[in-house]
């Protein structure tokens, strides 16, 4: 498996659809400056806040490396050379999934924090949430990835081409952020979005001083809200793993 995992790596740091990615969502992150409230102090905390409104283009950084680690190799017949060489569908399988969620989670967390640290270091960190409650948040932001990596395999083995996959996880991206824009949704139905999950993490509830108009954030996130974050992203991630890893077992790899 050590030789898949390390051939998946170096095919990923060359490609340049992942750099562009990367560099892309990076740098849309860094256009959130332009949504601090007008007369807030520039600064970390400040720019964190702005990143309710990210969560589709984080999506579709890891609907694109998803995408590319997991499936292109389909298209391109690597997966009939490492069945010749030897190599099980477990170790194909499995080396897939820890490759694209370890750089899906790199991705994001670079795409989260350089422009943070950038900016804390021009003004500081402030004081519109606690620093504490970001750290927390942008580390359980790992769960949503989980599960949204785990539905990108289960598609791109079913499909068994990536540019399908890609479209299908674009279409459950747009669709999630459309019905939850416009509709006033159950919880239960809210709870199992991938999108909701990026929401509960990434927004902070805000109140409004009546009488000056100055906005405070309520940093913490509930213990509800974090149970089903960890739970429902968890068990859901699981059973798009496993139900793949199935498919993947009872059918052949030729492509």
């Amino acid at each position: 498996m050590y030789d898949v995992i390390r051939s998946l790596a170096y095919k990923t740091r060359t490609n340049l659809i992942f750099k562009a990615a990367l560099l892309g969502v990076t740098g849309l992150m860094f256009v959130m400056i332009t949504s601090i409230d007008d007369g807030a102090k520039l600064c970390g905390s400040q720019l964190a806040v702005c990143f309710a409104d990210s969560g589709f283009f984080l999506l579709i950084q890891c609907l694109t490396i998803g995408g590319i680690i997991i499936g292109s190799d389909f298209n391109d017949k690597t997966l009939n050379y490492e069945v010749m060489s030897g190599h099980n569908k477990k170790e194909i399988y499995f080396s897939r999934m820890i490759v694209a969620l370890l750089t899906a989670i790199i991705a994001t967390l670079i795409a989260i924090n350089v422009p943070v640290i950038v900016v804390s270091a021009i003004g500081g960190w402030g004081n519109a949430i606690s620093l504490s409650s970001y750290i927390l948040r942008v580390a359980m932001i790992i769960l949503p990835i989980f599960k949204f990596i785990a539905l990108m395999q289960l598609l791109c083995f079913v499909m068994r081409n990536y540019f399908a996959a890609i479209a299908v996880g674009f279409i459950v991206v747009f669709f999630e952020m459309m019905i939850t824009g416009f509709l006033d949704l159950p919880d239960w139905i809210n709870n199992i979005l991938i999108s909701t999950s990026f929401n509960k993490l990434l927004g902070y509830v805000s109140n409004v001083n009546e009488q000056t108009g100055a906005i405070s954030y309520i940093s913490k996130i509930s213990n509800s809200d974090l149970t089903i974050v960890i739970s429902v992203n968890l068990i859901m991630g699981l059973l798009f793993m496993i139900g793949g890893y199935i498919y993947c077992k009872k059918n052949d790899l030729d492509t």
